[in-house]
């Protein structure tokens, strides 16, 4: 999901973080754009729907197999 200081943020406490946001120095600050790549925020919505147990699972795998093959395509 989105960070709180993020446009376009639906966590349940965003309006909280808000409210102390506008209390800060940091009030006048505005919100930053999404800029995750579009396939990266197609995947957190698939994450989301999918049952808590599968998703850890689908994580876990991606974690140990598919970050190890990003770092070798980047260097």
């Amino acid at each position: 999901s989105k960070r709180a200081w993020m446009k376009g943020c639906k966590h349940r406490y965003v309006g909280e973080w808000l409210r102390y946001k506008n209390m800060s120095p940091w009030q006048d600050e505005p919100l930053k754009d999404d800029t995750c790549p579009k396939w990266k925020q197609q995947g957190r919505k698939i994450y989301m729907i999918l049952p808590r147990w599968l998703a850890v699972k689908i994580a876990g795998i991606m974690q140990t197999i598919g970050r190890p093959m990003m770092n070798r395509v980047k260097n």
